[in-house]
């Protein structure tokens, strides 16, 4: 019987493959994290989400009760009156529409986040048709910030909506409130993609929004430990806890 030769070069990519399965096995086995991109985002979600049908998760505090353009003011400020908001944090941030936002040493304004209580492991992939109201944000400072346009003034409130996307990210819509008696309206002020960050869920974190970038959050077991971060250099965008790990309103 003639033995089949396999050329050195052959073996050498057959058990370099091999030994890469081996690697990647052990891994998942021992549960390593998934990467911060949304290339790590899309090997994990595309298995979970392709040829199934979406589950919508129940009971979540903020959902919306029809589409956010068919609510008047009254309706949307009514709902966001019943909702309680904390974990979060106040920031200075850059700003716009101004000139002392565009000088050699920029003025900055300061928002403040804040999420929903009882939704911290609200899902990208379960989300209802209409959305779900997943944080709160003012901006207390003098100017409309640069990112999401957020205004100035204490009769104005804004809301981060999460809405149904993709299998891989999902969306989120900014939406402004005026909340002056008799003359209650809304309008959405910016949009963008929700993109999940992919950490390991962390239970009753303390900081549950703030401003980073999913690098930014990748190390902490509790938010309490980045509560003071100073992001020299940066704008990060809204992050907000989520099922996956947390998830970020990545800028319009």
């Amino acid at each position: 019987m003639s033995r089949r030769i396999v050329p050195r070069r052959a073996f050498a990519l057959v058990v370099s493959s091999c030994l890469t399965a081996v690697a990647t096995i052990t891994a998942c086995a021992k549960g390593q994290e998934h990467p911060d991109t949304l290339a790590g985002a899309k090997s994990l979600a595309t298995p979970v989400t392709a040829g199934k049908p979406r589950v919508i998760q129940q009971n979540l505090p903020g959902a919306l009760p029809k589409p956010i353009d068919s609510l008047s003011g009254d309706e949307l400020y009514a709902l966001t009156r019943k909702l309680s908001y904390g974990g979060g944090v106040e920031r200075d941030r850059r700003c716009r529409h101004h000139p002392d936002c565009e000088s050699s040493k920029p003025m900055m304004t300061k928002l403040r986040v804040d999420a929903v209580d009882n939704q911290d492991s609200v899902s990208v992939y379960g989300l209802p048709d209409n959305g779900v109201i997943a944080v709160k944000a003012l901006n207390k400072g003098p100017y409309v910030d640069e990112m999401y346009g957020m205004k100035p003034g204490s009769n104005l409130e804004y809301f981060l909506v999460m809405l149904p996307g993709t299998s891989l990210v999902g969306r989120w819509r900014l939406e402004e409130l005026d909340t002056t008696p008799g003359k209650r309206q809304h309008s959405q002020v910016s949009a963008g993609s929700l993109q999940p960050c992919m950490h390991a869920y962390v239970k009753k974190r303390v900081n549950r929004a703030n401003f980073l970038t999913c690098a930014d959050a990748h190390p902490m077991t509790d938010s309490v430990s980045t509560s003071g971060l100073a992001l020299q250099g940066i704008n990060p965008p809204i992050w907000v806890d989520c099922a996956q790990g947390c998830c970020i309103a990545t800028s319009p």
